[in-house]
C-alpha cells in the first residue's frame, strides 16, 4: 500500500470531486487508517459508499504508532502548538505502515 486517506479526501471522492480524485495517482495503492473508517462508519452512507470502504484496506493504529505520536504530540505540545489528536494518530498510522497519509 502507498497511501493513506484521510476522512475528508473520502467525503470529496463521494461527493464526486473531480479536483481530488485527479490527485490520487491511479497507479497507487490506497487504505484507510481504522479511526477514518470509523468517522466515516458514523456518518450515513449510501449503499456504493459503504461497498466501497469494505473493499479497502484498513490499517490499524498499533503500540509503536501510539508512543511515536505522543512522543510528537508532547513535543509539539512543549512548543506552544496543539494538534488535534485524531490527524497526530492518522499521520502516525502511515508511518508505522510505511506509507504516506493523503489529506485535505
Amino acid at each position: 500500500m502507498d497511501k493513506l486517506l484521510d476522512t475528508s479526501v473520502m467525503l470529496e471522492l463521494f461527493k464526486g470531486n473531480s479536483k481530488v480524485s485527479a490527485q490520487l495517482p491511479v497507479d497507487a495503492e490506497y487504505a484507510l487508517p481504522s479511526i477514518v473508517l470509523f468517522e466515516l462508519l458514523c456518518g450515513k452512507l449510501k449503499p456504493h459508499q459503504r461497498l466501497a470502504l469494505e473493499k479497502m484496506l484498513v490499517v490499524n493504529f498499533d503500540r509503536s504508532s501510539a508512543e511515536i505520536a505522543g512522543e510528537i504530540f508532547r513535543d509539539l505540545n512543549s512548543k506552544g502548538l496543539t494538534p488535534p489528536i485524531k490527524d497526530s494518530i492518522i499521520s502516525l498510522n502511515g508511518h508505522s505502515s510505511h506509507c504516506r497519509a493523503c489529506c485535505m
